[in-house]
């Protein structure tokens, strides 16, 4: 599907990040990203059919907790909508996992991202990850090319 989106966690984050903001008005994820970032981000992600992996959710969690012990209470409960049912989740079993090139050194999410991005479009923030799912003939977007456009 052309307008369908698979989210690495730091744009999950930032996209999240994002959606808590304008529904708590609070800034105290955002702040750490870049409000204006964020902001983009979900601009571009609007009209989009969003999906992720287990292993994103887990990592962002663990993000939030580690940014704020406090507020995570609070960010799981504004977004559990959003979870469930802005977020698309695309289960990739382990034994798909591991048997590529590359799980030594990309591991378990950014194999399994790869895996899910199949005729879909990656989005992450994460170099390694861009230039392998590119050279696996995956259509990836780096955020940078969202938040630094040429000519901009």
């Amino acid at each position: 599907m052309k307008n369908e989106i698979v989210l690495d966690t730091k744009p999950a984050l930032m996209v999240l990040a994002e959606i808590f903001r304008v529904s708590s008005n609070s800034d105290r994820i955002t702040k750490k990203y870049g409000e204006g970032k964020c902001r983009l981000l979900w601009e571009f992600l609007k009209n989009k059919e969003i999906s992720t992996i287990p292993q994103v959710f887990s990592e962002v969690y663990s993000f939030v907790k580690n940014i704020d012990e406090n507020l995570t209470k609070i960010f799981l409960r504004n977004l559990k909508q959003t979870f469930k049912e802005g977020i698309r989740e695309i289960y990739i079993g382990k034994d798909e996992i591991i048997v590529d090139k590359k799980f030594e050194d990309l591991g378990f999410t950014d194999i399994g991202l790869v895996e899910a991005s199949k005729n879909k479009c990656l989005l992450t923030s994460d170099e390694n990850l861009y230039l392998y799912a590119r050279n696996r003939g995956i259509n990836a977007k780096h955020s940078d090319e969202i938040f630094f456009k040429p000519g901009k």
